[in-house]
């Protein structure tokens, strides 16, 4: 998987995406920790083989399916925080281009390219994805980020559009939006960018022959 997330994400406070960057170098020092104290059993190749084997059509067809919608897409909607008026939208937008299923039960990579300021970071994200049927909803759990705080959040994705919950501590809130094809977003703004306004400056106006 050679492709990335980009996730940019708005709030009262601004752009802060670095709780992201937490979780991902938190997950490095543990998966580090791991190896050396022999807590990380990799399981050989011929029982990874057996596990996917024991997948089902269906499942089969629904992670295709999965892989298909989150790539090369962007999310656009809107989040509201309980404390206010639910008629209070505040804009969000995540850039997703790929993700894939994980050889660990339920976790999915994300690969996320995050914008801080005038660098970017490309951080790989390991989410749990529960599946209700066919649809998928990407699953945290009182994730616990240093100097950050608690974080919470079920997201799920069915035709074209993607809602949820989401809270932080003894805040929260809904989300909810329409999922974009990148490619079809970037044609628009280049669309966009060719229309010159007519504001009768043109030397050739709609009323000339």
């Amino acid at each position: 998987m050679s492709h990335a997330v980009q996730v940019k994400y708005r709030s009262s406070q601004g752009n802060c995406p670095c709780w992201l960057i937490e979780v991902y170098f938190g997950m490095l020092r543990l998966f580090r920790y791991c190896i050396c104290s022999g807590l990380l059993v990799v399981l050989p190749i011929s029982q990874m083989v057996g596990q996917e084997a024991d997948l089902t059509e269906q499942q089969k067809a629904n992670f295709e399916r999965f892989e298909r919608l989150l790539s090369n897409v962007k999310l656009v909607g809107s989040f509201t925080e309980l404390s206010q008026s639910p008629t209070d939208l505040k804009e969000e937008e995540y850039v997703i281009q790929q993700v894939t299923k994980s050889d660990e039960g339920d976790k999915w990579i994300f690969r996320a390219e995050i914008k801080y300021g005038n660098n970017r970071f490309v951080v790989p994200l390991e989410l749990d994805v529960i599946w209700a049927g066919d649809t998928p909803v990407i699953t945290l759990t009182d994730l616990t980020i240093p100097t950050l705080g608690t974080f919470s959040a079920r997201v799920l994705f069915h035709e074209g559009k993607y809602s949820g919950t989401w809270s932080h501590g003894d805040k929260g809130g809904h989300l909810f939006g329409r999922i974009v094809s990148q490619s079809e977003d970037q044609e628009s703004a280049a669309g966009a960018d060719k229309q010159e306004p007519n504001d009768g400056s043109s030397p050739k106006t709609q009323g000339d022959k």
